[in-house]
């Protein structure tokens, strides 16, 4: 035990004693002079800080002062002083020992029961005696009263290493007063389970948590403030046992270079199995959302090649996998990217945007696919690309598709007559923000059109099969088609037949090697039927006309 502030304060009491002696048959006219005892007796002062700890085996003795040396004696050459406690204010407090002044039991030393002990000690030498005053304060200092309980936890085997199991709890602790605590772990079973960092309990060595092996952990610990006072207690951690999988799933790294193709496999997490009877299943939880794929045979599946780039660092995820019986192992997948040049992609030349078309096309027939045009161009570095239009001639005439088709959006806007010539601007942007563009010049060719009026007819109701029904007049550019160059040189047909109003699969009209129309079928009398007939020329499907027909019985 450590005590400070042992002070001596010395108080000065100083007494004088004569003793005469004479001899038998002394000369009473010629006196001898008598012998002189002299005693100086300092008081004795003693200041020190209470005692609130003795340790085991300690021993409760205290020495506090020799005597010797607070006293001076003259006159007495060859006498010991003998001291002998005269009274004191706390029975059996003090004791002397030859000269030494002892506190008998050093566990009364405690400021709130006595802050002070004074006593009376006389000192003798031959006949004469002297007392002194004894006088030991002690010093208040601050008693700890904080306490450790011994700590039991209850908890599932197969933790992972560095898991924080607990803080150890100190009840009554004042850190301005106790200052900081260390705790140390000793006698551990089995050895290096565990270890502390701070107040922190943490598991040491994972693989020592097994129910099987070690169903119960054991440690002693040993928490010491700052001002020196420990206790001790025991740690006892019981595992609960947990349903072991057949199967094991491990941490996995996989290496490739930067901005691989999306649908890329870059490498199978999937655990050997044992059973036929397990089916697993995957699920993942990353940063970059959406990166990587899981497929249910454990491939790892590159999702956006775009967003691996080498220059953001390793791409981490976390793959939980679980099977039909309710396991699940987690496991942590490191993709490393090595780094590439990486390409600047582009239109190949201006010209492909120069296109000469018919008029007349129909909506959704294409012009041009763009996407062919692209060089220098990789899905996995650049990401899908995006086309639009801008600064168009004919505003709405173009449309582009998702996969770069230029296509005809409104059929009407491609007439030479109105639009022998249409321009616009095609872009295409990637998904990293970069675009490219290409001016489109689309250029009409002049075909020669064909007019068809709409035809209204009576015919006979005692008609019969094969007898003209009309003969039509269709113009190219104004000039009349002579009918037999009409059945040789054109395609006709007729569709969406209504009798009486009512549509009918029957076919009733067609277009004979003299350019005639001529009835299939006869109807009754009071009949009508009408019929759409489309006129093409055979070379060329672009010119085309149709009419609509009605024919009376």
């Amino acid at each position: 035990m450590k005590y400070t502030n042992l002070t001596f304060i010395y108080a000065l009491a100083v007494g004088s004693l004569f003793v005469s002696c004479s001899d038998d048959g002394e000369d009473t006219d010629n006196p001898i002079p008598e012998a002189t005892i002299e005693i100086t007796a300092q008081d004795v002062t003693i200041t020190m800080d209470e005692v609130t700890q003795i340790e085991d085996g300690e021993s409760l003795e205290l020495s506090l002062a020799s005597l010797a040396d607070y006293i001076t004696v003259e006159g007495a050459e060859g006498v010991e002083p003998e001291f002998s406690i005269k009274s004191q204010s706390v029975d059996g407090a003090f004791a002397i020992e030859g000269n030494n002044l002892i506190l008998n039991d050093k566990s009364i030393l405690d400021f709130e029961t006595n802050p002070e002990f004074t006593a009376v000690v006389t000192v003798a030498v031959g006949d004469e005696s002297k007392d002194l005053n004894v006088t030991l304060t002690l010093n208040d200092v601050h008693e700890a009263t904080w306490s450790i309980g011994p700590i039991e936890v209850g908890m599932y085997e197969n933790p992972e290493n560095n898991e924080q199991l607990l803080i150890v709890a100190i009840s009554n602790y004042n850190p301005e007063l106790d200052g900081e605590v260390t705790v140390t772990l000793s006698e551990q079973s089995p050895a290096n389970a565990l270890r502390m960092d701070g107040k922190a309990l943490l598991v040491n060595d994972a693989s020592l948590f097994d129910f099987e092996t070690n169903p119960t952990i054991t440690a002693k610990f040993t928490v010491t403030d700052a001002n020196g006072r420990t206790q001790e207690n025991v740690i006892t951690i019981s595992l609960i046992d947990v349903a072991e999988t057949s199967w094991t799933a491990e941490n996995t790294t996989f290496t490739i270079d930067e901005h691989p193709n999306s649908g890329t496999v870059i490498g199978n997490i999937a655990p050997v199995l044992t059973d036929s009877n397990i089916v697993l299943s995957y699920s993942i939880s990353q940063i970059t959302p959406d990166l990587l794929l899981i497929d249910t045979n454990g491939d790892v599946i590159v999702n956006h090649g775009y967003l691996m780039d080498f220059e953001t660092g390793d791409k981490t995820a976390t793959v939980t996998i679980t099977d039909n019986q309710g396991n699940s192992q987690e496991i942590t997948i490191v993709v490393h990217l090595n780094n590439i040049q990486e390409p600047q992609w582009g239109f190949n030349v201006t010209s492909q945007g120069n296109i000469t078309v018919n008029e007349n096309l129909p909506n959704g027939n294409t012009l041009a696919i763009f996407s062919q045009y692209i060089v220098d161009y990789r899905e996995g570095v650049h990401g899908t690309l995006s086309y639009s239009l801008a600064n168009e001639s004919v505003p709405g005439a173009l449309g582009v598709t998702g996969q770069g088709f230029l296509q005809v959006n409104d059929a009407s806007a491609f007439d030479y007559e109105t639009n022998p010539t249409i321009t616009a601007t095609l872009k295409a942007t990637d998904q990293r923000g970069t675009t490219n563009s290409v001016p489109v010049t689309i250029t009409l060719n002049d075909l020669g059109e064909l007019t068809l009026n709409d035809i209204s007819v009576f015919v006979s109701s005692s008609s019969s099969p094969g007898d003209v029904a009309f003969t039509p007049s269709v113009y190219l550019d104004g000039v009349r088609i002579a009918n037999t160059d009409l059945a040789s040189d054109y395609v006709v047909t007729f569709s969406d037949y209504k009798i009486n109003g009512q549509n009918t699969a029957s076919s009733i009209l067609e277009l004979n090697n003299s350019g005639q129309v001529t009835l299939l079928n006869v109807l009754g009398s009071q009949d009508n039927f009408t019929a759409i007939m489309t006129v093409t020329n055979a070379q060329d499907q672009n010119i085309t006309v149709s009419a609509n027909v009605l024919v009376r019985f």
